[in-house]
């Protein structure tokens, strides 16, 4: 903790908030929010949509780019399967499969699918699991995590599925 000019204690996090451009503004607030709160993926992504639907374009698309980027790394670190796939490869087939399995062993409602945390959330025998293609928009953070020679980080340790289509 720093003391600011009131002689009050901060956080390091914001004891620079005075420096912070406006795009990233939201970003402080947003962390903050989301640390503070337990609340579903789904839930946490549409709390990025909808604040920043009325900003100007590029306020909009480089605030969402970065929280969203946030979430989708925050959301495959907390993840026990990474499923990991081109666009139209099968990504939603294979969590829908996923999904009944569980619906079925643990008596879950069956028009919820895993996104994440969706049925994890209401059984605690329910693995957590993730799909991203890793690679384009904000879910391109996954993938710079994974590359060839980044840095060690808990998703190089994490079980993942790779699928593939012709």
């Amino acid at each position: 903790m720093l003391p600011n000019r009131a002689g009050l204690q901060v956080s390091p996090a914001f004891a620079n908030a005075s420096r912070v451009s406006r795009e990233n503004i939201f970003t402080l607030a947003f962390d903050w929010v989301l640390y503070m709160l337990n609340l579903s993926d789904g839930v946490k992504k549409w709390l990025v949509l909808l604040p920043t639907a009325p900003l100007p374009t590029s306020w909009r698309v480089s605030s969402r780019r970065k929280l969203l980027a946030d979430l989708e790394l925050a959301k495959a670190e907390r993840t026990d399967l990474l499923i990991i796939g081109h666009p139209k490869s099968g990504n939603t087939w294979l969590r829908t499969m996923i999904s009944r399995i569980y619906q079925v062993r643990f008596g879950l409602p069956a028009d919820v699918i895993i996104t994440s945390d969706e049925l994890a959330r209401r059984h605690p025998g329910v693995p957590r699991v993730s799909a991203t293609n890793g690679v384009y928009s904000y879910e391109g953070a996954v993938g710079e995590k994974l590359a060839v020679g980044a840095p060690d980080n808990p998703l190089r340790h994490k079980a993942i599925v790779m699928l593939a289509r012709n």
